[in-house]
């Protein structure tokens, strides 16, 4: 399971089809408050919509998450609208919207927004012939448009699906691939993820004529109301906004998000750039174990190794002293905690900064007991919303320095994957932020990475990743780092970018 851009995935020729959600009835005011996840979201995306001279900007791609996968099926239109419609009636985050509660513009900021929700028997799927296409790429340019124009934080759908033939009715395909598309707000990485054998089940059940075979699903509403109450709890002497304010406090004090501290990173980027996105194995299944082995055994675990490597290879890359003796960065953590959200849809992710010791020369060991510190410090940090600690603290731009890890080796479904299922992202634009999704499969370690298109900025990063596969290959070889010659240039190359 990679995470990369639908360029980046393997389409083929076929009969495309959109599935567009409709509302069959009126909707109606629903008193449960939007996240706060949800309403910033929402704000931010009137304002980027504007763009710089205040006027409105054509569409261009960057505004959905989602996933492709294949359906191990013969293709029938009626079972797979049916699956569809029995999808957004599971998961009331898909029937729901942000809209402005008075008569002005909803896109003026400032406006109140509430909460509206169509009932599970209002919904609809209409599907749309996209056309046979030829080949792959006339498949990707359709999508493209598609995913870019028919998904938005602003209006609903937030959703959007296509189904793709590879065969004639006259010569039927024991399988067909969906590719769909979501605004973050009504979906997170793990709704991606989980969804693949959630469709799978529902698409073979109506083919079956039965019940689908899937737990119950609570509702993102619902939890949205205990994230608000939260966020309400936070005034700016709270701890844990004080806490946000000393990691983030620059040095004349003022608030700053942390940056990729490498020489040359964001040199002589242009504003709002579009941004380069790769992925590449890191470790096979027997290295990935070893190493995670090798991480237990020192007090770490599979997670808090990974991210103690990544900090022994920025060090090795930081070959101007940038970092000083601390990485910091962001880091998305979930807070699915209530059994009854496990496999929801919905955005269910909260932010904790990370400062992480790095001296220089540490052993192995040394750098994973204090990732392990480093990560535990914070971690009560993530159920409050950071939109309103960066609201109490005056912070206006978002995160620029993001660190995610994703074990998807226990997902359900995760056995009966192929290399053509892959969760994906739109394009980003931004001449600062720089992502990295280390993704832990039963394949072995996978990074993902979004990053500004500037030769200075592929150079720091291609080093870092360079650094990265070293040091997880030296304590995978020697069940240590410290003999890592600080500087060296790296052994051996990752593979398999994408």
């Amino acid at each position: 399971m990679e995470y990369t851009e639908l360029s980046a995935y393997r389409l083929h020729a076929g009969d495309v089809t959109a599935w567009t959600p409709t509302a069959t009835a009126a909707w109606t005011v629903d008193p449960r408050p939007l996240s706060v996840n949800h309403e910033a979201h929402v704000r931010a995306h009137v304002r980027e919509s504007l763009g710089h001279a205040g006027a409105p900007r054509d569409p261009r791609g960057d505004n959905w998450i989602g996933t492709a996968f294949r359906i191990h099926h013969a293709f029938d239109a009626d079972a797979f609208g049916a699956t569809l419609r029995a999808w957004m009636v599971r998961h009331e985050a898909y029937r729901t919207t942000a809209v402005a509660a008075t008569a002005g513009d909803s896109g003026v900021e400032g406006d109140a927004l509430h909460r509206q929700t169509l009932p599970a028997d209002a919904v609809d799927v209409v599907p749309r012939p996209l056309g046979a296409l030829p080949d792959a790429d006339s498949v990707r340019d359709v999508l493209d448009h598609h995913f870019a124009t028919g998904v938005s934080a602003l209006s609903w759908p937030h959703l959007t699906v296509a189904s793709i033939r590879p065969d004639s009715p006259d010569s039927p395909a024991g399988w067909f691939t969906v590719v769909f598309a979501a605004d973050h707000a009504v979906m997170d990485a793990y709704t991606q993820i989980v969804s693949i054998a959630e469709l799978r089940e529902i698409y073979a059940a109506h083919l079956d004529g039965r019940t689908p075979e899937l737990p119950l699903a609570g509702s993102h509403v619902d939890y949205s109301r205990g994230e608000r109450e939260l966020a309400d709890s936070l005034t700016v002497d709270h701890p844990v906004v004080q806490r946000w304010r000393d990691v983030l406090a620059g040095d004349d004090g003022a608030p700053v998000t942390p940056r990729l501290p490498l020489a040359g990173a964001h040199a002589g980027v242009e504003e709002d750039v579009k941004q380069v996105s790769t992925s590449m194995w890191l470790l096979n299944e027997v290295d990935a174990t070893v190493f995670g082995q090798i991480s237990k055994r020192h007090g770490g675990s599979q997670v808090t190794g990974l991210l103690a490597a990544l900090k022994v290879a920025v060090a090795r890359a930081d070959r101007d002293g940038l970092c000083g003796d601390t990485l910091r960065y962001v880091m998305p953590m979930h807070t699915r905690t209530s059994p009854e959200f496990a496999l929801s849809a919905g955005w269910f992710v909260g932010l904790m900064p990370v400062e992480d010791p790095m001296p220089r020369g540490a052993t192995f060991p040394e750098a994973l007991a204090a990732t392990t510190a480093a990560v535990k410090e914070n971690r009560d940090l993530v159920a409050y919303p950071y939109p309103r600690v960066a609201e109490l603290l005056g912070v206006i731009e978002p995160p620029r320095f993001v660190v995610s890890y994703v074990d998807t080796r226990f997902i359900p479904g995760a056995d009966d994957w192929t290399p053509h299922d892959r969760t994906l992202r739109g394009v980003a634009y931004s001449s600062t932020d720089v992502y990295l999704w280390v993704v832990r499969t039963a394949g072995g370690v996978n990074i993902s990475m979004r990053f500004p298109d500037a030769p200075c900025t592929r150079d720091s990063v291609r080093a870092l990743v360079a650094e990265y596969f070293t040091v997880l290959h030296s304590v995978v070889d020697n069940g240590d780092a410290s003999s890592l010659p600080f500087g060296a240039a790296p052994a051996r190359e990752p593979v398999g970018e994408a």
